[in-house]
């Protein structure tokens, strides 16, 4: 009898010994995993990440960033956005119905020095708002009415573009390069740098201006 408890004491000191044992391991091993430091940034220098975006429907196009954009008149549907793996956390691409909304967190592509580029085939472009340093080119589209909304420093260049009726809101140091385009009636609305150079194709040219912003057109208007 007292041998079966000797052996039933000594079975249970192993049991608790190997418990003990697991638990200082376990304990080891958290402690190493707590004190790595944090996996935060995703960066693999050099290379870009693209995203296909359908554009189909699309007729209303908001741009918030540093973007160089280029929009062109076709019915294929299909759109591409370019920008660095390390920023592809800062980008947001937002749909809604006939509006595509595509943005950069402020500052990111400053910050980065590197490409960010958004190429889109739409088949309508009505209206067209940008806010911040986006250099952007358009061609070929033909619509009865255009309207732009732009802030910040825009570069907005326009050729083979035509519309019976143009309404433009524009702030900051917007540059607007139209000569290439033909536009029946304009409607502006010009604060602080904004610039625009116009060709009329008859109708009537209109608006507001204030500031230290110009207007320069040409043709028949």
């Amino acid at each position: 009898m007292k041998a079966s408890r000797i052996v039933l004491w000594s079975g249970a000191a192993f049991l608790a010994l190997l418990i003990l044992f697991a638990l200082i391991i376990m304990k080891i091993s958290i402690t190493r995993d707590m004190g790595a430091p944090p996996e935060t940034v995703r960066s693999l220098s050099g290379k870009s990440v693209e995203i296909s975006v359908d554009t189909s429907g699309v007729t209303a196009l908001y741009l918030k960033g540093g973007w160089d954009a280029s929009l062109e008149r076709a019915d294929t549907g299909f759109g591409s956005i370019t920008v660095p793996m390390e920023a592809e956390e800062y980008l947001a691409i937002d749909r809604r119905g006939s509006e595509l909304h595509i943005s950069l967190k402020r500052g990111i592509a400053r910050r980065l020095d590197s490409s960010f580029a958004v190429d889109l085939d739409l088949s309508s472009l009505t209206m067209l708002g940008v806010e911040g340093a986006c250099d952007l080119a358009m061609s070929g589209f033909r619509e009865e009415r255009m309207e732009m909304i732009l802030e910040g420093a825009a570069n907005i260049t326009a050729r083979e573009v035509r519309a019976e009726y143009l309404i433009v809101k524009a702030g900051g140091a917007a540059n607007l390069d139209l000569a290439g385009a033909l536009f029946v009636n304009v409607d502006l609305d010009m604060e602080g740098a904004a610039n625009a150079e116009l060709q009329m194709d008859g109708g009537t040219l209109s608006g507001r201006i204030a500031g230290l912003g110009s207007v320069t057109y040409g043709g028949n208007g």
